[in-house]
């Protein structure tokens, strides 16, 4: 797997490691290597499918919790057909959740911790109802 190195070391292969952990105690659940050249966005959601439909059963995961690169259609759609539910963060790049930031007023918000604010709202993104 040779490839970009961002450690400016060409001559050494590229690696990455997809890990999936409970969120109580940090407990491995699911590991797999993949090409460090590979993106983020696709390899969740190869991970993903892969880790619900293997384990799904075992360990009656409710919630996925990921960072904004889980938020791809492709994603969004296994979510879907595995019946899953998931937290995280949109994409400023979505013209919907770019409009919500920056419309909705303040008094509409809701504090849920010092500093930080929430506001409820629906959306059909990928053809996945969502909150």
């Amino acid at each position: 797997m040779q490839g970009y190195s961002r450690d400016h070391k060409p001559d050494l292969n590229q690696a990455l490691l997809q890990l999936i952990t409970s969120n109580e105690g940090n407990v491995p659940l699911y590991m797999q290597a993949a090409d460090g050249n590979s993106s983020d966005k696709t390899a969740f959601t190869q991970i993903v499918g892969e880790y619900l439909k293997s384990f799904w059963q075992a360990v009656e995961n409710r919630y996925i919790v990921g960072d904004r690169a889980l938020y791809t259609p492709a994603t969004l759609q296994v979510f879907k057909e595995e019946q899953s539910l998931f937290i995280t963060r949109v994409p400023m790049q979505i013209k919907e959740a770019k409009e919500l930031i920056f419309e909705v007023p303040y008094d509409k918000a809701v504090e849920i911790a010092e500093s930080y604010r929430a506001f409820e709202s629906t959306s059909c993104y990928a053809d996945v109802e969502q909150k």
